[in-house]
């Protein structure tokens, strides 16, 4: 059995320099990358007990690390979200507003769309991770209702050949959602997105993933 530990990376609210929250990231012991360990898992079938684990220790790390107004991202893969009763009663020592429930934009189907309106009713918030590198359409991601967008990596890359990023931008605010940019590794990434209007941001430049240890000595510092 794969024992595992989460590292916490914040999320910055670069207009006002505060973290907003943390994402939590898996983290294997035994020096396996989290990629190869999901994909393992999947093939073995049990992805939806890994995927339970890995959320459930998240929330036993870094209770005692979020403030009253920052939030957990948890990344919760498809499987997990196509039967409800995994989600009822709500199963973690969390208030359910605290918590961001983080799906890829190349899982949204039809079969998580019960499971993520029970969210909704309960005050969880919902994050589209990775846009830009699925295909859903616009009236899928309405469909969605997301409380935050996490912009790919990507867009940052093509600040110099177009408006990418400033059209979502734009569209974010139309579904009354907020946009996330990920992938900030330099203090031009940050400049470029105060001018575009970008407020959220996480990426190297900003903070690195962290354990929850280190994070209580800053908390105290």
């Amino acid at each position: 059995m794969i024992r595992l530990r989460m590292a916490f990376q914040p999320i910055h609210d670069i207009r006002n320099k505060r973290i907003i929250g943390y994402e939590a990231l898996m983290r294997p012991k035994k020096g396996q990358s989290p990629l190869a360990l999901l994909q393992r898992a999947q093939k073995r079938g049990n992805i939806v007990d890994l995927d339970e684990s890995a959320r459930r220790l998240a929330v036993k790390d870094v209770a005692s690390v979020l403030d009253n107004d920052q939030l957990l991202f948890l990344n919760t893969e498809p499987e997990s979200l196509e039967s409800i009763d995994l989600w009822q009663p709500w199963p973690y020592n969390i208030d359910p507003s605290k918590v961001v429930i983080e799906i890829t934009e190349r899982s949204i189907s039809e079969a998580v769309y019960p499971a993520c309106d029970y969210l909704h009713e309960l005050g969880v918030n919902i994050a589209l991770d990775d846009f830009g590198v699925g295909t859903s359409n616009l009236w899928m991601v309405d469909r969605f209702k997301p409380h935050f967008v996490k912009a790919d990596r990507s867009f940052l890359g093509c600040k110099a050949k177009g408006n990418a990023l400033e059209a979502l931008v734009s569209m974010t605010s139309v579904i009354n959602a907020q946009l996330i940019v990920e992938g900030v590794e330099t203090e031009t990434d940050v400049a470029y997105l105060h001018k575009i209007g970008v407020k959220l941001a996480q990426g190297f430049y900003l903070g690195v993933p962290t354990y929850v240890e280190d994070l209580l000595v800053a908390s105290h510092a």
